[in-house]
């Protein structure tokens, strides 16, 4: 039978916001809110934490962590993407853990706290389906239907340092019901298997499919603003 390996990177350094991983939405750490919502999710997964933060790792463990994996600085700043820690992860999880390739590589990201837990059981569910049944893909990632749309209104200053609108079609779009439906990609749940990460250096170098997920799931931390509504709106 494969295994769900969940995990859940939790960098301790962050522009933004000052260890942004350990704010606490209704008393509770990001990173812990994270771990309880997996393990909700999936009685049976082993749940991987990577941090270059002891602090974090530490937290992670309280929460109910089954394993822990020390990032090297070199994985710890912010220009290094999420698929290199998901990749270096791989490996360790791979070498200590038997991480095979039939299993489930499931990332359950910190800054998203509002997420359903019935959203990740979905999206685990939908993920074996889909291999079952022979699909074509490499992984299901969470999205949301964008606020604002490049057909209609996200606009570019042209060489001329006019304003135009992103993308265009042969025929003019004057109406928001008319333009084609574009997603916002969530940075939520990512559902992938073994094989393409150890393989591939980008998530959109696969064949990714969609999981649509409601516009309040969708929320993410990225700013004190970011926190102040989502801590408001979780009450």
């Amino acid at each position: 039978m494969p295994s769900i390996f969940v995990h859940i990177g939790a960098r301790g350094g962050s522009k933004g916001i000052k260890n942004k991983n350990l704010l606490k939405i209704n008393k509770k750490p990001l990173i812990g809110i994270a771990i309880e919502q997996a393990k909700a999710a999936s009685k049976n997964c082993k749940l991987a934490v990577s941090s270059d933060s002891m602090k974090i790792l530490n937290v992670s463990k309280k929460h109910g962590a089954d394993i822990l994996i020390k990032r090297s600085k070199n994985l710890s700043n912010s220009k290094i993407s999420k698929f290199l820690v998901w990749k270096n992860s791989l490996t360790f999880l791979e070498k200590n853990y038997f991480l095979g390739l039939n299993d489930l590589f499931l990332d359950i990201d910190c800054t998203s706290p509002l997420k359903k837990v019935s959203d990740i059981q979905k999206i685990i569910k939908k993920f074996f389906y889909l291999k079952n049944k022979g699909t074509s893909f490499d992984g299901l990632i969470t999205i949301t239907k964008a606020k604002k749309n490049p057909y209609f209104n996200l606009l570019e200053i042209d060489k001329k340092k006019f304003l135009r609108v992103s993308k265009k079609k042969s025929k003019e779009i004057v109406r928001r019901q008319d333009v084609p439906s574009v997603y916002e990609h969530v940075a939520g749940i990512y559902a992938l298997k073994p094989s393409f990460l150890s393989k591939k250096n980008s998530l959109f170098s696969g064949n990714i499919l969609g999981f649509e997920v409601d516009p309040i799931s969708a929320l993410d931390i990225d700013s004190i603003n970011d926190y102040k509504i989502i801590k408001s709106l979780s009450k």
